[in-house]
């Protein structure tokens, strides 16, 4: 008897730094078609792509299920699939549809790990330098904490807050379909850049944790000591700790909650009651509160984990289903063996790192001041492009004030940023040339 498996669904991570055109335009502008194009010419050029720095593992807790219900990952070019051991099923006007072998609950949980392949992909993506915790991303099709709009995986921005102190880069909404980038300008003026309108990867998704982990105070603030109260989804307190340095700062706290207190993702069905807060209370006035989510994996280096994407059959949105209502596949196929509804595809969008870009001359000279004087301005002997700018594996352009494209050398792929007060740069240093002529 053939055995037959079909895609149950795909997960795409479509990071920035490897899908911008030379003109900065982005995969992010396109509609889905569009962006399916973009992803094939990529890939038909063998362009390098998030898969270099990413692999993709079912967990550990996570083998029996895929056993049972005859589940296989496979890794795709900026992503992963999961397909499933199906049987043929024959609709109305010989319509092709396909039912699993073993049905699929419509709340089972469907974990793949995105783990770091090296510490690459944390260069080049677009996340706070200064974290409390060092939580790793959880992506689902599920509303968990917030409502998902599909295609898009990550939890929604969260709303501008005026006391918030932001990072270059990070993203705040503005309203529906009103996402920023913050910076601050030469002026030293807060800022914001428009982003094209999608669900980006951002500090909401950062919920996963193993239950032993440091908690890191802001520089901002003098804490000596502290307590962490754990509470569940239902308010209720689950443990307390308490940290100390006498009369000393206290930097960091290193925390250890019991496992056999807590819901993980290794034994049980996530959902919000799995969700945990910290609430955080120092001296002099140090208060913060976290949304927490467990992971048990003691397989799994902490560190190695860059996220895990959680896939449910039948959601609470149902354009995330990956079943319909009857236990088929979503896809199908017409009489002829072409695609009238091909298999779900979730996506993950994730912005590039934000620097200002900074030419410094590789002898030490000072640059010529009105260099470039509608891209770039003068500062200390060296020339800052007008705005930051997004980190990309291949070099873009510049774009004049008459929309005609400029080249300027760009920094190395991998190299980390430059933190000066709240600006973060990408230096570049560059020979004396008619480009970039010395001062007088």
């Amino acid at each position: 008897m053939t055995t037959i498996y079909k895609i149950l669904f795909e997960v795409q991570v479509l990071h920035e730094f490897y899908l911008t055109n030379q003109d900065n335009t982005s995969i992010f502008e396109g509609n889905a078609a569009a962006r399916q194009v973009f992803l094939n010419n990529r890939f038909l050029k063998n362009a390098r792509s998030i898969s270099s720095d990413l692999r993709y593992l079912v967990p550990p807790a996570m083998q029996a299920v895929f056993n049972k219900y005859r589940l296989r990952l496979l890794a795709g070019y900026t992503g992963f699939k999961v397909a499933i051991e199906v049987t043929p099923v024959i609709l109305g006007g010989n319509i092709k549809a396909w039912q699993p072998v073993v049905a699929l609950p419509a709340d089972l949980d469907i974990q793949v790990m995105l783990l770091r392949k090296d510490n690459i992909i944390d260069i080049y993506t677009n996340r706070r330098l200064q974290t409390n915790i060092k939580a790793a991303g959880y992506f689902s099709n599920d509303d968990l904490p917030g409502a998902k709009f599909f295609p898009f995986l990550s939890n929604p921005v969260t709303a501008f807050n005026g006391t918030t102190a932001y990072e270059q880069g990070e993203l705040a909404s503005f309203g529906f379909n009103d996402t920023r980038a913050f910076f601050v300008d030469n002026g030293g003026t807060d800022q914001w850049l428009s982003q094209t309108v999608g669900g980006y990867y951002n500090e909401a998704d950062h919920l996963l944790v193993s239950p032993y982990f440091n908690y890191t105070f802001p520089v901002a603030n003098t804490v000596t000591q502290a307590t962490f109260t754990l509470k569940d989804s239902t308010n209720a307190t689950v443990q307390t700790l308490a940290a100390s340095n006498g009369s000393k700062r206290l930097y960091t706290a290193a925390l250890q909650f019991d496992v056999a207190k807590l819901k993980t993702t290794g034994n049980h069905t996530i959902d919000n009651t799995v969700l945990y807060t910290l609430e955080v209370n120092g001296d002099g006035g140090y208060t913060n509160s976290h949304t927490l989510l467990f992971l048990k994996e003691p397989a799994i280096d902490q560190k190695d984990i860059w996220g895990m994407v959680n896939i449910k059959p039948a959601p609470t949105n149902a354009s995330f289903n990956i079943i319909d209502n009857t236990g088929l596949l979503i896809t199908r196929r017409d009489a002829a063996n072409a695609v009238l509804v091909p298999p779900p595809i979730f996506e993950i969008w994730v912005k590039s790192r934000l620097s200002f870009w900074r030419y410094t001359n590789i002898d030490g000279g000072v640059l010529q001041n009105g260099t470039q004087p509608d891209l770039l301005f003068f500062t200390n002997g060296r020339l800052v492009s007008g705005n930051p700018r997004s980190h990309t594996y291949y070099p873009t352009l510049y774009k004049k004030a008459d929309s005609s494209l400029h080249y300027l050398p760009n920094p190395k792929a991998y190299e980390p940023v430059r933190v000066e007060g709240n600006r973060l740069y990408s230096e570049i240093p560059v020979p004396t040339s008619e480009m970039f002529p010395l001062g007088p």
